[in-house]
């Protein structure tokens, strides 16, 4: 009788730990992908690349092209779904400027912004997207 009831107890410690695991995780997770801004170069691939920008952006069907004047020095992203609004944050993850675009194309002045490493947020159609802009 004994031996059973100890079987019985080392199972049940076995299940809380296995539930506490398990509930653990859950509350990780969710939290971690609901923390603002993610790492855009985890799962990332480099789309435009020159000496005086890079454009690292998470895949996704939304982006169509990426292009930098080097006369104008206006760099550009198109869409095929609308960017209803887009944030950057700095190197720090604070946040620089907003703004509403409502387009689906974006255009950007570099002239306006200092070198650096700029983390972009697009919303396009209820996704938001996180991309990095370097500024050379």
């Amino acid at each position: 009788m004994n031996e059973k009831k100890l079987h019985q107890t080392k199972k049940q410690f076995v299940m809380r730990n296995i539930i506490t695991i398990l509930l653990f995780t859950l509350c990780t997770s969710s939290l971690f992908a609901t923390n603002g801004i993610t790492d855009p170069t985890v799962y990332s691939e480099t789309v435009f690349n020159s000496t005086a920008i890079s454009y690292v952006i998470q895949p996704t069907d939304f982006l169509l092209a990426v292009s930098h004047n080097t006369d104008t020095n206006k760099f550009s992203v198109s869409t095929n779904a609308e960017i209803s609004f887009v944030r950057f944050y700095n190197d720090k993850d604070e946040l620089e400027f907003q703004m509403p675009i409502s387009s689906k194309r974006m255009h950007l002045e570099l002239n306006d912004y200092p070198q650096g490493v700029y983390n972009i947020q697009l919303d396009l159609s209820g996704e938001k997207v996180t991309s990095q802009l370097i500024i050379k």
